[in-house]
Parts: C-alpha cells; structure tokens; sequence
C-alpha cells in the first residue's frame, strides 16, 4: 500500500507562499478573531523605539486550551468549521474561514511567532514557531517539533520561553541542517531563535487585557522579524504618492478595515501603530452613494434582476416608464447555458455611475472631487460578503467586470467604465456557499457558480445600458439624453457663475494693489500736507509781527486771513476725500485681518491729523483777525483824534474832490484826442494814393499820442497816487497834504494841455508841407514805386510756393497714415486670432505688450494726421485727469522700464475747453523731458497737479531742477541743458500755448513746488474755465 509524506516545505507552501501579501495574511488572522466570537480585536504595530519590531494580534475569542492546539490548531485543514449545518460560530456569526490553513498566513507576517492562549477554566498555553525552519527541503513534517507548555502562570512565562527556545534550538540538530548548502541557514535561524525576545512589560499588558475581559479568555499573536516594512505603509511622513507599492498595501488595509465587523454590535476593532489609534475610513460611505448621475439599486434571484434605477435631473416621466419595467424584472442570463444548476443565489447590488465630462454631469465640482479621492484609495465597485470586503475586487487596478475591455470595443455601446463607476456586491454566506475563497484568499474559485455571478453582473449594466440609458438603441429608452440637456444647461450656469467669480477675483486683486499702493503713498503724502500747512500758517502768522502803517493794508490782512481760513479750509476737506482708504463692501469680507487693521490705522491717523490741522487753522484765524481788527480800531480813533471826523467822513471828502479832478483830466485828454484825428484823417485823405508813406502819417499819429501821455497821462499817474493815498492813507499827516497836492495838479493840468495844442499844429504843417512834395513828386515819376511794387509780387510768390509744399506734405502724410492705419488692422486682426487659437501664459504677456505697443503707436500716429489735428484744432470740453491717463498709458513701458512714479493729482472732474491738437504735444515734450532728467535720480516721480484758484497746471519732476539763471532762457530756441538737445521742444511749446491765449513759465520758489526739481505752470485763460 502507498502513502503520502507531506515534505517540511508544505508548511511554507500552504502558508507564506500561498499569501498575497502581508495585509491578506493580516486580514486572515483578524477573520480568525471574528469567528472565535471574540469581543474585542486589538492590532498593535511596534515598529520604532524597540530592540525586536512586531505586530500584536490580541482578541478575547474562545481561546484554546491544550486538546484544541494539539488536535485543530496544530492539525492542517482540520474540519473545526466545516460539516455544520449552517455555517456560523457558536456565537451566532456568519463564518469567515473554513479550511483550516488559515492560520498559517501568520508566516506571511514575520519569521517568528509567540502565541499565548487560554480559555476561561484554564492558565496560558504557549507556543513558539520559527517559520524558517520549515524551509528545509530534506525534512519532513514530523521531523520538527513545536515547541509549546500548557497551563503556565502569567509570573512563569518568562522562564517559560528560554525553554521553549531552547527547545526550538534542537530542531537545527536534525542531520538535514548539516549539508553544506543548508549550513548558512542553520547559523542565521539560530541567531534568529536566541535574539527571540519579549519585553514582558507588553506581555504583561497584553495578557491582562484578556484576564481582565468578561470572559476571561482569547488569544495573543506575537510576530517577530517582519516581512514588510510596515513604517513604509502606516506612517504618513515616511509615505509618498510616488512609493506605489506602499499606497497599494495601506489602501487595501484602509478596504478591508473600513467595513470589517461593523455588522456585530459586540465587536469592537482596535488598531494602533506605535501608540497611535489609525482609523479608517475610505470606504463609500451610504452619504456617497447619493453621488451620481445614475444608480442601480435592487437584487439578482433566479436570473432576474428587479430594482430600479435613479437618475439625477432626468426627465421623471422617462425614469417613471424606466422603473416600472424593472420593478417587474428583466433577464440576465443571457449566455449562461444552464444557468439554473449554476445559480450562485440571490445578491445585491448598488451600482453608482457618473459622468466624466464636466459640462454633462450634474455633480458639483466637490462631490466629482469627493468620488474621485475615494475612489482613488478604495477602487470602483466592491464584493463584500457578510457585509467584509473580499480583496482583490474593486481595488483601483481591478477591473474584474472587464468593463473597460467592453468599453474600448465601443465606447458609445457600452456606457459604463470602470472608471466611472462605483458600488457594492452584496453576498452572504448562507445565500451563497457556492462562492467560495481561494487557498491564497485572493478572491473566489473560479468555479461554474463564480461564472454566472460575473455574467449576470455583466449583463444587467448591458441591458441597462442598451435598454434604458444610451441611445444606440431605436427602442431604448433614452435616460440619459434627458439628463444630459438638463446638466448642460446647468454647466453653463455654473460657467458663467465661475466667469464671474473669476472677474470679481481680477477686480478683488485689482483693489488690492489700489489698498496696498495707498498705505504706501498715503501716509507720505498727508506728511506733506502737514507740512505745507504748517509753513503757510507761519507764513500767515507774520502778520501779527509786522507794524503796518496803512489803512488798507490793516483791511488786506482781514481780506486774507478769510481767504486763507477758505482756501486751507476746501484744501483739508480735499485731502481728506483723496487720502480716506476707502474699502470695496465687495471684497472687504476677502482681506485678511492684517489689511484690514492697517487700513483702520491710517484712517483713524488721517481723521485724527486732520482733526488737529482744523483746530490750528480755526484757532490761529480767530487770533489773527482779533490782533488786525483791534489795529483797525485804534487807527480810527486817531484819525479822528486829529481831523475831527471819522475815516470815513475824511475818505468821502477827498474821493469828492479826485471825482472832480480825474473828470477835467478826461475832457481835456478827449479833445486833445479829438484834434489830433482831425488832422490826422486830413493828412490820411491825401496818402490815398501812397500807402507806403502812411508810416509817417501813423507816426504822427503815435508821436502826438505819446505827447498827449507824457504830459496829461502823466497828470493822470498823479491823480491814481493821490488816490491810492485816499484809499489807503499812512498815518494822518499825510491826508492834511492831499489837499495841496490836489490843487497843484489842476493847474498843471491846464498848462500841460496848451503846450500839447501847440505841439500838434506844428507837427501838422510840417506833415502837410512834405505830403505836398511827394505828390508833386509821385505825379512826374512813379517808376521807383512800381520797382518796390514787383519786389513785393516776387516775396509774396515765393511765400505762396513754401504753402503749396507744405500743403502737399500734408497731403502725403495723410496718404501715409491711411496705409500705415490699414498695417495696424492687420496686426491686431493677427494678435485676435493667436489669442483665439490659445497661447501660453508666457506668451500671453508678451501679446498683451505687443497689442499695448501698436494701439499706443496708432494713437501717435492719428495724432499726426492732419485730418486728425484739424478735427481736433477747435476748442471743446475735454476732462484733464483722463488726458493725463491717455499719456501715462503712452508713456508706460518708459515709466516701468525706468521705474518713475507717475502721480496725476488732478482732479477728475476738471474739464477744461481747450483744443486737444494743441495740448497733447506740449504735455508729451514735458513729460518726455522729465523721464530724462529723472532717469540717475534715486526717487523717481513726475506730479501732475491743478490749482483751481489759479487756473494753472503745475508739471513737476524729481530731477536736477531748473537754475534760476536759465529761468528766462529756457524757452529761447536753440537753448538745451541736454548733451544732444535740439532746443525747440520748449519754445515750440511755449509758441502753441500762447497762440491759444495761454502761457507757461518755470517755477523755481521752493515754496510754491512740491518736489525737488524742475516745475512749469500751465497758465489757461478764463475762457477755458467750464
């Protein structure tokens, strides 16, 4: 008769090479746990801070005494668990194992193994394994020895394990381990076997956890020299997304603990690594499953399935017609002869689908975001059975439905992907005992009953797919285009919502640089003001130290002090307007807290300076004024002292009596006046027909003028002196002399007037006699006169050439600016469709640079035409600020490529009617012109500022300045501080400005400049006031 022998290596073979992987062989022993009924599983990894790394596995289970180690433990495929009726634990459980080799995944987990058990009537049993012992090929089974001792005290245990130890140590006497190629093993197992040590403080605590329990007994595994590096797993400094293997083995771990046990009530799962509770949860939870596009929920029996199917935003009269079919049944069997004897039973599923394309979905970007995180760590669709998930299917890289296989023969046919689609297959043991686990724990047996479990699975997402959902099918009914309309009309919604999200974070961030630029700015700038405050109200205060002696200058004082008090008054009322950070009630709620108290910090500082500035103004006015009035008093009081009457009886009397006097000075001027058009029209009469000697008639005229002002008008400065005396008098004694002067003044007025008569008759004659012999003259010979008539023809043609050229440059460069107009529509049609067909970030600012620069060059360009500069040469209302913007924009690549400051202080509500053609050159040649005396300065800025009262706009810079020795030269032509300057830019623009009744000039008092270097004031006239 022959018999089998079962080789030391079958141990190995049915164990650590039988395994996956470490978290199958640790997902094993904790299903052992769950079938002994215990209470409490606690899983303990020791992997730092410790001479001899382990895993714990403790759980207060049934136990074993002595006669179930020796006669099921020890004892491969024992049939502890099987040949019972239904399969479940005394406890009432549904089993999880039941071939009897389970046990031995415990080899898979590490070397060595320490195992104490006890039931409640007896004391530990121990047992020790080297696994590595079972690795010789030349022994048999019954060659080596367990090591084991029954009923020992917790206080024996550790004398206990040297003699298991040593024990252990004898098996290596076997004379298999002598041969030369099994020597080197012999050594390693041996060193493993003596370094075997506990530390039986954890023993202790371990043990009393079960001592300590209800029931008083369970089971405690100790594994030693460890397979895996579990730190590469658990840790979460020490894991990456790069280290696949390790993701793959915690995420399979986080699978099967997600839903291990959570079907008993009485039992609890502990799993702590170095002290630290882990907890998991990456498995879909019942709130994840109401995340989808479509789910299928129901159950397969007998080959149908009957459920329904939810769809969210489907039309529900489609989806009503869907489910009331399905909740009949349909077939799945579809392919599976004889499908009645292979039915694997009754199972549930809940099958959940969505869309990948986000404008056809109808999840919100953070439930997509949900689904695909979990989906990443727990994988698609799961078995689960007796509510434990059965590994590998589901996991991320197991597609054991073969969707994506079907999918890629036709993607439209077959709606549904493995990457798209999550869920859960429910089994139970007593449903489905035909599905059962391999050896190796790496699924089912791939039997007759596990075919019809994957085809019917398979079936029902094809029929529902054909049937109901997709729409390549004329008889189907077409769930999903419903859907689909619905969620598209939807995603552009929520498109335009993000556009406008996506703006209002441009604008948030644009107001963060306007925030952040005026707490730069701001604080600078009211620093300014105090100071400028400051040295007018002392200039202001100079008033009070000054000893006037004049009546009106006493009345001046009082006039400026108010004007003072108004003008500082509107100035702190518009620094506090221009300076007040205000906050955009859109975006307040998004600046963070430091922002937001800066901002609060400036505007109290702001409020509280000017607070101060208003008080000093209000109280030094008030000073001021009591000081000038109590002056004007006492000059009133002496005045009558010495008249006898009041100032103003006095100032009446005298301004009667100039009344009189400037009346006689009028009527003798106008006569004189008179006389000499007289004559002059009577000479005139007789030049009608010699213009060219009608200088000399006007040269009378103006000789006998300036004769009646050097006498009469000179009478007239007189009386306006007397009169300023009148109206603003020193001190007393000089009013007692007006009256003398006044007299002498009418004389001399009398006698001027006779010398003026006398004058212009001979001045007359002399004229008249002279006119006589050029006409007599002119008579006889008139060729001299027709030789200067033809010099001047010949002056006037050539004038008359010079304006045809200039007109036909004109016209061609009107020519020039139609084509050049017609290049730069081609340009920017170009940059539209590179921006059209999608470019780079990168690339995206320097097209923005490139379409900046042309449409600032076109600008140019418009400006120069002369159509363009004849449309714009009439006056019109045009807003200063934004022309001042429109040149900033210009000049930009200039201002940041130098980093100038350019500051546009006026005020945005100032329009003025001036004509652009002219304004613009001007404005670019001083701006031009600041950038080049800025360019070595430290502090680089140019100020644009208007003074209202004056009606004048101040250009200032922070370069070298203007000395105050080339003030007056600085607009002749030809005159340049530049090394290569021409010297007309100035003076041209000097010209412009007063052919349009404006002025400019340069600024040197350091008074009326706000920053260091050269200052023009454009002056306007008030017919440009609007």
């Amino acid at each position: 008769m022959g018999a089998f022998k079962t080789k030391a290596r079958a141990v190995e073979l049915l164990g650590r090479k039988q395994i996956r992987d470490s978290v199958t062989a640790l997902s094993e022993i904790m299903k052992n746990a769950y079938d002994a009924d215990a209470k409490l599983l606690r899983v303990e990894f020791l992997t730092k801070d410790t001479r001899n790394p382990c895993i714990v596995i403790c759980d207060t289970g049934s136990g074993m005494d002595q006669y179930d180690l020796e006669n099921k433990w020890l004892v491969l495929g024992t049939p502890s668990k099987l040949g019972k009726k239904e399969q479940v634990t005394p406890g009432g459980r549904p089993l999880m194992g039941a071939k009897g080799i389970g046990r031995l995944a415990i080899s898979r987990l590490g070397q060595q193994m320490w195992m104490f058990t006890k039931k409640v009537d007896s004391e530990w049993n121990i047992l020790y394994i080297n696994w590595n012992i079972f690795e010789n090929p030349e022994l048999y089974i019954e060659d080596i020895n367990i090591p084991v001792v029954y009923d020992k005290k917790l206080v024996e245990i550790p004398q206990e394990i040297a003699k298991l130890k040593s024990i252990q140590l004898e098996n290596l006497n076997n004379f298999a381990w002598n041969t030369s190629k099994n020597l080197s093993t012999k050594e390693k197992i041996a060193r493993q076997i003596r370094s075997s040590e506990l530390d039986q403080d954890l023993v202790d605590d371990f043990c009393n956890i079960i001592e300590m329990s209800d029931i008083r007994q369970g089971t405690i595994i100790f594994s030693l020299d460890l397979n895996d590096d579990w730190d590469r797993y658990l840790d979460p400094d020490a894991t990456t997304d790069d280290d696949m293997l390790a993701v793959r083995n915690y995420n399979r771990l986080n699978s099967f603990m997600t839903d291990f046990g959570k079907n008993e009530s009485d039992f609890q799962v502990e799993v702590f690594y170095n002290g630290n509770p882990l907890v998991f949860s990456t498995g879909f939870t019942e709130e994840d499953y109401e995340i989808y596009d479509l789910r299928i929920s129901g159950y397969v029996e007998h080959g149908m399935f009957k459920g329904k199917i939810d769809a969210r935003n489907a039309d529900r009269t489609i989806l009503n017609r869907c489910n009331q079919i399905l909740l009949h049944g349909i077939p799945v069997t579809s392919g599976i002869k004889n499908w009645e004897q292979d039915d694997c039973g009754k199972y549930w599923v809940k099958l959940c689908h969505f869309e990948m394309n986000k404008k056809n979905t109808g999840l919100t970007d953070e439930e997509l975001e949900t689904v695909k995180r979990r989906m990443e760590k727990a994988g698609g669709i799961g078995v689960y059975r007796d509510n434990v998930r059965v590994l590998p299917y589901g996991e991320p890289d197991n597609d054991f439905l073969e969707l994506e296989e079907r999918r890629s023969r036709s993607a439209k046919y077959y709606l549904f992907s493995h990457r798209n689609m999550f869920g859960r297959i429910d089994i139970t043991s007593s449903e489905n005992p035909n599905l059962e686990d391999k050896s190796s724990r790496e699924g089912f047996i791939e039997n007759q009953y596990y075919n019809y479990f994957i085809r019917t699975l398979q079936n029902l997402l094809i029929k529902i797919s054909v049937d109901f959902v997709g729409d390549m099918n004329k008889k189907s009914l077409m769930l999903r285009q419903s859907y689909l309309k619905n969620n598209n009309a939807k995603h552009q919604e929520k498109e335009k919502l993000r556009e406008f999200e996506k703006e209002q974070q441009r604008l948030f961030k644009d107001d963060k640089v306007r925030i952040n630029d005026a707490l730069k700015r701001n604080p600078f700038r009211l620093r300014e003001f105090e100071m400028d405050f400051e040295k007018n109200l002392q200039q202001l205060n100079k008033i009070k130290d000054c000893d006037f002696t004049r009546y009106k200058e006493l009345l001046d004082n009082e006039s400026k002090i108010k004007a003072f008090r108004y003008e500082r008054k509107e100035s702190i009322a518009r620094i506090k307007e221009e300076l007040y950070i205000y906050m955009d009630e859109r975006f307040e709620g998004q600046y963070d807290s430091v922002v937001l108290d800066k901002v609060a910090e400036f505007n109290e500082h702001l409020e509280e300076t000017i607070g101060k500035i208003d008080s000093q103004l209000i109280a030094d006015c008030d000073t001021l004024t009591k000081i000038n009035q109590l002056k004007i008093s006492e000059y009133q009081v002496e005045i009558k002292k010495r008249t006898g009457h009041s100032m103003e009886e006095v100032r009446n009397d005298l301004n009667e009596h100039l009344k009189k006097t400037k009346s006689l000075l009028k009527t003798i001027t106008e006569n004189a006046r008179k006389n000499v058009k007289l004559k002059s029209e009577s000479l005139n009469g007789k030049m009608n027909r010699i213009i060219d000697y009608g200088a000399d008639i006007r040269g009378f005229e103006r000789e006998s003028d300036e004769a009646i002002g050097n006498d009469l008008l000179s009478r007239e400065n007189e009386l306006q002196v007397i009169s300023k005396i009148i109206s603003d008098p020193g001190w007393p004694d000089e009013l007692l002399k007006v009256q003398e002067r006044l007299g002498k003044s009418e004389e001399e007025i009398y006698n001027a007037a006779e010398r003026i008569a006398k004058k212009i008759e001979n001045r007359y004659c002399e004229l008249n006699k002279k006119l006589e012999r050029i006409l007599a003259r002119f008579e006889e010979d008139n060729s001299d006169f027709i030789l200067q008539l033809t010099v001047r023809y010949n002056e006037l043609k050539e004038l008359n050439d010079t304006y045809a050229d200039l007109a036909n440059l004109g016209m061609a460069a009107e020519i020039v600016s139609h084509e050049m107009n017609q290049l730069f529509n081609n340009v920017y049609d170009a940059i539209n469709q590179l921006r059209l067909h999608g470019v780079s970030q990168e690339d995206k600012y320097y097209l923005h640079q490139i379409d900046i620069g042309f449409r600032a060059i076109s600008d140019r360009l418009s400006q120069m035409s002369p159509m363009y500069r004849s449309k714009n040469t009439y006056k019109k209302n045009v807003n200063m600020h934004d022309v001042l913007e429109e040149q900033r924009r210009f000049f930009e690549n200039r201002l940041q490529k130098q980093n100038v400051h350019f500051i546009n202080d006026v005020p945005r509500d100032l329009v003025l009617k001036i004509s652009l053609s002219k304004i613009y050159p001007v404005l670019s040649n001083l701006i031009y012109n600041s950038l080049y005396w800025v360019a070595d300065r430290k502090h680089k800025e140019i100020l644009f500022r208007y003074v209202r009262e004056e009606n004048a706009m101040y250009v200032e810079d922070s370069g070298e300045g203007i000395a105050v020795r080339n003030k007056e030269r600085i607009f002749d032509p030809f005159f340049s501080l530049k090394k290569d300057g021409r010297g007309l830019g100035l003076t041209i623009s000097k010209n412009v400005l007063l052919s349009q009744g404006y002025d400019i000039c340069v600024v040197t008092d350091s008074d009326k400049k706000y920053l260091s270097g050269a200052c023009f004031k454009i002056t306007f006239g008030s017919e440009a006031e609007v």
